[in-house]
């Protein structure tokens, strides 16, 4: 500009209006520092994103932590350590994330508020999902993952189960320690979020509007509350879900003349009433405050060695399980932290072996620590609550090898645990859903691999995303399938529904023995194996030979069929006239060298390759070598 050429041929020390000045040393120093944080803070941001569309997603987090250390109020950074956040399965620090960007009023919340939407949809905060998909349109009428968002959220909520809550911890009203149903029914909302009601329907819980935070009350003023009114003797935490996997406490309670505040009240469980948490009950011990209920807990905030814990109704003590003793253990809360990262602290202890802890085996002769030693008790130990100890079913949908699209039972006996965890098998026994300690994730494959993957093979055919729980109350979806050739991304696949075997078919059928074990194991078919590269092509010679790998007529241009065939691959689950509405959408965002009557060409498609945005379709190498069948190493 001319003011800037203008500030170029002064004299130094020279300003606009004529006065020599002298900066000092401190202040060069200063704006130095400046520039040179500002350059930092840019390439923190690259690395993160670049990390990030890898698939890279703890760098990434470590990027874009680096960047919110020299600028805390950026809303980018504080946008992709939330997407790295939700992908890693830390939901509620993504939302706070989340909610830390949209404070900070950035010109276009579209994209953050549909972000926010489809992690509170994973949580099951349904009713909250749907508000910010709608606030994302209002925002931008065309944002796409807003409305794809809305119709994911409606599905869910239709089939999701009811869940039921657990409160814990009030003082002074009594009657609100104990559980609570999901009435989810349009007559039973107040204000369009569902209500939460007490066995005996005496007393209920709902959102406040008015006050921010999820209140507790009785039954008999529902009519009063639907029509604005407020009132109640609980409340959670101001803005606090109900459904926060991290359990908080905290909550307020009426003593009959002001409100009070109990750190150790809230919410001690919640899940799915169709497949109901575990319980089980402690005796025997010297120490009488262990000898209560312990309720399971499956959330990634209280997981230890990848496997669910079980916690004292109070929350002051849990039990986990100890691979390297090969043992279920129990401490005080205060502990978990350590035990997760691998510190070996317990106050009681079952015997080694027994990785089913409903197994009869571990039913007693549990050991205490007492006096600086450990002690045996041949009394103490647990007792099972028979309705949640039956074996729970796993209904999977959504994908297009229809022999995966089954009911899958439980099935906990020794021979057929993997990675010391549970199995599902399939209701004609031909597949089995298994945890992948390697990859943290669910993975579904045939039986007659059982035995290879429990020596440490990986074989599978479909796979969860990584982290989740098979047992999400929202119904896990978003799964990966292997097609033949390469993985395909199936947004709706996944869980369909969850349940619990019904008890007379237990009873008759000694489930695991008919499951494959007496009779010599089918021959898997002769599977197709990756091509492994001498050396690794680059990214131009990796889009190029898949752009030709559906350029199925070799005229140098990928039209609507061939695209579809592409989409599909990359998770694209509608019909091909939805495809065909998509491609011209695609086709006009790339109008200068696309025509939806032409086709694309070779230059736009790497463009759309490349574009990591709702108009682009990004596709790390790995993604793009799977789809030609060529082995990728994760690091490269």
């Amino acid at each position: 500009t001319l003011s800037h050429s203008i500030i170029l041929f002064m004299k130094p020390g020279t300003h606009a209006g004529g006065t020599s000045s002298k900066r000092t040393t401190g202040q060069k120093r200063s704006q130095e520092d400046r520039d040179a944080e500002i350059l930092q803070l840019g390439l923190l941001q690259q690395e993160g994103e670049a990390q990030k569309k890898a698939g890279n997603y703890g760098e990434a987090l470590k990027a874009f932590n680096s960047a919110l250390g020299i600028k805390p109020k950026n809303a980018k950074a504080l946008a992709g350590r939330a997407s790295c956040r939700r992908a890693l399965c830390s939901h509620e620090a993504a939302v706070s994330d989340y909610d830390a960007a949209l404070r900070l009023n950035p010109p276009d919340p579209a994209t953050l508020l549909s972000g926010r939407g489809i992690v509170k949809a994973e949580l099951g905060w349904f009713r909250d999902a749907t508000e910010d998909f709608q606030a994302a349109l209002r925002s931008d009428p065309s944002d796409r993952l807003a409305k794809r968002g809305l119709q994911l959220v409606s599905h869910l909520e239709s089939k999701a189960p009811l869940r039921i809550v657990t409160l814990f911890g009030f003082q002074h009203i009594t009657s609100m320690n104990t559980s609570f149903v999901e009435r989810r029914l349009s007559e039973f909302r107040i204000g369009g979020h569902e209500t939460y009601w007490s066995l005996d329907g005496k007393c209920l819980l709902f959102w406040s509007a008015a006050e921010n935070r999820w209140k507790g009350g009785r039954g008999t003023d529902f009519n009063k509350l639907t029509q604005g009114a407020s009132v109640g003797f609980v409340g959670a935490p101001l803005g606090v879900n109900l459904l926060s996997p991290s359990l908080p406490r905290g909550w307020h309670e009426w003593d009959g003349k002001t409100w009070v505040s109990s750190q150790k009240s809230g919410v001690s469980s919640f899940g799915p009433v169709s497949s109901p948490l575990r319980a089980i009950t402690l005796a025997g011990f010297k120490r009488p405050n262990l000898n209560q209920v312990y309720t399971e807990r499956r959330q990634r905030e209280y997981i230890v060695n990848s496997r669910e814990t079980f916690w004292s109704e109070d929350g002051s003590f849990f039990i986990f399980w100890w691979a390297p003793e090969s043992r279920w253990r129990g401490c005080s809360a205060s502990e978990l932290e350590k035990i997760q990262a691998g510190r070996s602290v317990s106050y009681f202890a079952a015997p080694r072996g027994g990785a089913d802890i409903f197994a009869p085996s571990l039913r007693k002769g549990w050991y205490e620590w007492l006096a600086k030693s450990w002690e045996y008790s041949h009394s103490a130990g647990i007792s099972v609550e028979p309705k949640t100890s039956l074996p729970r079913t796993v209904t999977l949908i959504g994908f297009r090898r229809k022999s995966m699209n089954a009911v899958y039972k439980e099935t906990r006996h020794k021979n057929f645990l993997v990675n010391d965890m549970e199995i599902y098998v399939s209701s004609d026994n031909s597949h089995f859903l298994y945890w992948s300690k390697v990859e943290s994730r669910w993975k579904g494959s045939t039986m007659s691999n059982l035995q290879k993957i429990q020596a440490g093979a990986s074989s599978s055919l479909i796979g969860a995303p990584q982290g989740a729980d098979l047992l999400l109350p929202s119904l896990l979806r978003g799964w990966h399938e292997w097609d033949g050739e390469q993985w395909a991304f199936r947004s709706m696949a996944g869980v369909g529904g969850l349940g619990v075997a019904n008890a007379n078919e237990v009873a008759k059928s000694q489930s695991t023995k008919n499951v494959g074990q007496e009779r010599r194991p089918p021959q898997p078919p002769p599977s197709k194996r990756r091509k492994v590269p001498a050396a690794l092509p680059s990214r131009e010679q990796l889009v190029k030979d898949v752009f030709r790998h559906f350029d199925k007529d070799r005229d140098g241009l990928l039209k609507c069929g061939e695209m579809y065939a592409f989409a599909s691959a990359v998770g694209f689950e509608g019909s091909s006239k939805e495809w065909s509405e998509e491609y011209g959408s695609i086709c006009n965002e790339l109008r200068k060298s696309s025509n939806p009557d032409q086709g694309i060409d070779a230059a736009s498609f790497w463009t759309l390759i490349n574009k990591d945005s709702e108009d682009g379709c990004y596709c790390s190498n790995k993604e793009l070598a799977g789809m030609i069948n060529l082995s990728w190493p994760d690091d490269a």
